[in-house]
């Protein structure tokens, strides 16, 4: 049984790579698990797979085929010290993903040890942190490490509490974290940029936040729905509705994608969205007589800065959202970036 299951494993975590030819079904288990286990933290089903503290808490009661796959993957040992991830994916972390549960009998502080269930009885909200709420971004050592100060994070006290642990060692990180607190390790260089400061509470969004601080300037509501002549609700500007859901941006976003990439993006998903954003879409437009020496990517960087240029020109100067404008100013962006790359 595991044997069969543990078959998916490969090509489910890598989805990019081409489908074989005895899993035609792939695509649409993509879709499902993305259903099933994508959550506003973390928006793919990759994240459930690999960490079970991702998970949401009713993944494994939904249906059988379900939790046969979370139970067999569950059963590979996760051997983390030859593997690293990226800044912002250990700050987006449970922190329980980040910590070590069990040491060798050989470790030198194995004696010692007790487990984050044992050490966090007393303070059991420590285990419901995530990374950024105990680490932060240095730029200038261009690594991670330990907070100082818990200062204007969302749980100040727990945060705090936990910090306290890992300086006194009772809490251990794992080397996922270890590799990225290695000072100067080539790694891309990050400039002038804390990633500690891009939470993974994204259900916190641009307008609520905003609100939160300066209620009296900001409204939590979307600025592009807000008429003296509209009969209809205010929306919360959610992030989804803040990126793409919003009708002008879909307006916006609809035409361009299937005027310059291809026409199935007359029907374009928020999943298909956070794909080529996560540059996860492999879709080719070489051959589209519009640009065809522009990746799909640049396509979409091109239209994400005209929108939003748009948008914040609206919030903060007042000046009216419309589409036509839009899609006109990305024709324009798209035609320069064209002909700066022929020469």
């Amino acid at each position: 049984m595991n044997a069969l299951q543990w078959r998916w494993l490969h090509p489910l975590l890598h989805p990019s790579d081409p489908i074989p030819p005895t899993k035609s079904s792939l695509p649409y288990l993509c879709v499902i698990l993305n259903f099933l286990l994508a959550s506003p933290s973390y928006p793919t089903y990759h994240w459930s797979l690999l960490f079970p503290a991702c998970r949401p808490s009713h993944a494994t009661s939904i249906i059988t085929p379900l939790y046969n796959l979370l139970r067999v993957v569950d059963a590979i040992v996760r051997k983390f010290g030859v593997c690293h991830v990226s800044f912002s994916t250990c700050l987006r972390l449970p922190l329980t993903s980040l910590i070590e549960h069990s040491l060798p009998s050989t470790h030198s502080i194995s004696p010692t040890f007790c487990p984050p269930q044992a050490v966090a009885s007393r303070c059991p909200g420590v285990l419901k942190l995530t990374g950024n709420d105990v680490l932060t971004f240095d730029p200038a050592s261009q690594a991670l490490q330990v907070r100082t100060s818990a200062r204007g994070l969302p749980n100040p006290t727990t945060s705090r509490r936990a910090i306290q642990f890992l300086q006194s060692q009772q809490l251990l990180l794992n080397n996922l974290v270890h590799f990225n607190m290695l000072p100067l390790v080539p790694r891309p260089v990050i400039q002038h940029i804390d990633l500690s400061n891009i939470t993974s509470y994204t259900e916190i969004t641009p307008r609520q936040l905003l609100h939160q601080h300066m209620h009296d300037q900001f409204t939590p509501y979307c600025p592009h729905g807000q008429s003296s002549s509209s009969n209809s609700p205010p929306v919360i500007e959610d992030t989804e509705h803040f990126l793409f859901s919003c009708p002008l941006k879909l307006e916006v976003w609809l035409h361009t994608l299937s005027l310059y990439i291809s026409p199935r993006f007359s029907h374009f998903a928020y999943e298909e969205y956070l794909a080529i954003l996560q540059l996860r879409f492999t879709f080719d437009c070489s051959s589209h007589e519009l640009f065809p020496d522009l990746s799909v990517f640049q396509v979409f960087a091109c239209i994400q800065q005209a929108i939003r240029s748009a948008h914040y020109c609206q919030v903060f100067q007042h000046s009216p959202f419309i589409p036509f404008t839009v899609i006109h100013s990305i024709h324009r962006s798209l035609h320069l970036l064209d002909s700066q790359l022929s020469n």
